[in-house]
């Protein structure tokens, strides 16, 4: 419980971990300051009920903004940025620092409390406003709280002594600050719940892009804006995969609609999963949700000849797979034709949620030296009246493994052919689908896989053996060997699986 309602921390403290360092293990600057402002505030002011969260492991240079930090940073009421020379050098505190500035932004709450502003900024070095202001957006308009010795504008000072006279002097304009916000925000009320689902106003993911799409992205987000929309967090972070789809389904499940900028370049590619990227991914989640995809892409461009095979053939699967009536828009038109088609999605009238796209029921996946006999099969699915999705190995393996990976989450059956293909491969594509339910499983508590199928068609060996498993999902073997027609006989036992309802995990 914290002392400003409907938050779980009043205060964050944001700071670089080498700022706190002391010799001999002893307690450094950033502990004092942390327990002097906490006491101050707690025993002197009489705020029993204020709590400050502090990340207090120490971190080396490449440690990853997560899961733990970011649900800090989304229930804090009031964030402080202890800039210093390490802090404006460090990723992972600027990731900090911008995801409260994005999240809170976007929220009708907002980034003020009357004419005070939720983001403190605490110079620990003599650091001028337009070098900090230029590092991140969030710290601009801030003139900052002094807590550093330096005695002239030259001077780039240090951290001033806990002990020194100085210090108490600078600890008190910030002390009465934090009252007096606590004090308005305690006056009007906590945040409404679900604030961004009951706006009247259109919310708007906009997708990662690729580098040379930020300057369109930007100016999007500014027209939109200009149109009293709002743009929802920016995503990434959470810059892992597995944390990063959880929050991009979170992120969606607010958005009317949702916009996807794409070009010859992929993007930036997601940190443990480099096969595929950041766009590509987020794209993938919102074919799924509620919210409504706008895909653009250049009319000049030549997506056939297009020089990176994986983004070639993600751009002309886009151009050319099947798009359910209203589910989702490619457009090929010029920049300024596209913003007007925004500006017109902003003015539409809010319609009641459409249903949610029924999901394939089975995902058939082949290698290439089965695929005549995947091909069948998918037929005789889709011709018997069931949702089918297709996966085959191409050329380009990582975007296959991305496509395997992503539709895997959202079938209930998923059948492998095995022909011609060595067993190694079937045993690999076995151990895959588990690795990604388990990773779904852990992020989001359910999965919609409940079978999978082996596939037998002719060529393949009899002697075929699976690899143990835990008894999570029941795979089995059909025999279609004997023939290299589909048998409807053996087929029919797909068709009874595929119907029958179960709970999944």
């Amino acid at each position: 419980m914290a002392q400003a309602a409907g938050y779980e921390h009043d205060i964050f403290i944001s700071y670089a971990h080498d700022d706190n360092h002391a010799p001999g293990g002893q307690p450094g600057w950033v502990a004092h300051f942390h327990e002097w402002l906490e006491s101050w505030l707690v025993r002197r002011r009489g705020l029993s009920q204020l709590t400050v969260w502090r990340d207090k492991r120490h971190m080396g240079g490449n440690t990853l903004f997560n899961e733990a930090i970011q649900a800090a940073v989304d229930h804090t009421a009031l964030f402080f940025a202890l800039v210093s020379r390490n802090y404006l050098r460090s990723d992972y505190c600027r990731d900090e620092l911008n995801w409260f500035y994005q999240r809170n932004g976007a929220t009708p709450a907002g980034l003020k409390v009357g004419d005070r502003y939720r983001i403190f900024t605490i110079l620990l070095n003599n650091i001028p406003h337009d070098r900090y202001e230029k590092w991140s957006p969030a710290l601009s308009g801030t003139t900052g709280f002094a807590f550093h010795d330096a005695e002239s504008d030259q001077e780039l000072g240090d951290f001033t002594p806990i002990h020194d006279d100085r210090f108490e002097k600078q600890l008190r304009p910030l002390v009465d600050a934090v009252e007096a916000i606590l004090a308005s925000m305690a006056a009007t009320g906590p945040p409404s719940a679900g604030a961004h689902a009951e706006s009247a106003t259109a919310t708007v993911f906009m997708a990662d892009a690729a580098e040379p799409l930020q300057p369109f992205r930007e100016r999007i987000i500014a027209e939109i804006k200009g149109q009293q929309g709002t743009i929802l967090p920016a995503v990434p972070p959470p810059w892992e995969n597995a944390p990063h789809d959880t929050y991009v389904r979170q992120v969606l499940s607010e958005a009317r609609f949702s916009i996807h900028l794409f070009d010859q370049w992929r993007g930036r590619r997601i940190i443990d999963r480099p096969e595929t990227s950041y766009p590509w991914e987020q794209f993938a989640i919102a074919r799924q949700s509620q919210a409504l995809p706008l895909v653009w892409v250049p009319p000049e461009l030549d997506m056939a000849n297009i020089e990176n095979e994986g983004q070639r053939r993600f751009l002309l699967d886009c151009a050319h797979s099947h798009r359910e009536a209203g589910h989702w828009e490619f457009v090929r038109t010029p920049q300024s034709e596209f913003i007007n088609l925004v500006i017109e999605k902003l003015a539409q009238p809010l319609a009641a949620a459409a249903p949610a796209t029924s999901e394939p029921s089975f995902l058939v996946d082949t290698h290439q030296k089965d695929q005549r006999y995947a091909f069948k099969l998918a037929d005789y699915l889709a011709e018997s009246g069931v949702e089918v999705d297709f996966n085959q190995e191409s050329g380009d393996p990582l975007l296959s493994l991305n496509k395997f990976e992503s539709s895997i989450r959202h079938v209930k059956n998923l059948i492998i052919m095995f022909g011609k293909v060595a067993p190694d491969w079937l045993h690999a594509r076995i151990k895959l689908a588990l690795k990604a339910i388990c990773e779904q499983f852990q992020c989001e508590a359910r999965c919609s896989l409940e079978n999978i199928w082996v596939y037998r068609v002719p060529a393949s060996r009899d002697d075929v053996s699976l690899p143990a498993l835990p008894p999570i999902i029941n795979i089995r073997v059909l025999d279609n060997s004997h023939s290299p027609a589909i048998d409807p006989r053996v087929a029919a036992q797909l068709m009874v699986a595929g119907t029958a309802s179960g709970g999944g995990l």
